[in-house]
């Protein structure tokens, strides 16, 4: 039988780390810039949006999203 320690121990490396942010290549996500990258198979024709975006965010609002995460994550960095 499984102790309530060690529950909470396999919940800890299990799950979703809600403060980490995703890379690319090694760049954080709301630093990548989507006008470097080469390939966006977003843009063929016939691609499925929502394979490459979620929330309803397309290329542009995605951009808008990024760089408004961007200044909270400063504002609160700078209000500590």
């Amino acid at each position: 039988m499984e102790t309530l320690e060690e529950d909470d121990t396999k919940s800890k490396n299990i799950g979703l780390n809600i403060e980490a942010v995703a890379n690319y290549n090694g760049t954080p996500i709301y630093d990548l810039n989507l006008d470097t990258i080469t390939d966006k198979p977003w843009r063929k024709p016939g691609a499925d949006i929502t394979d490459y975006f979620n929330y309803g965010f397309n290329e542009e609002t995605w951009k808008i999203y990024c760089e408004k995460q961007k200044k909270i994550l400063s504002d609160i960095i700078g209000c500590s």
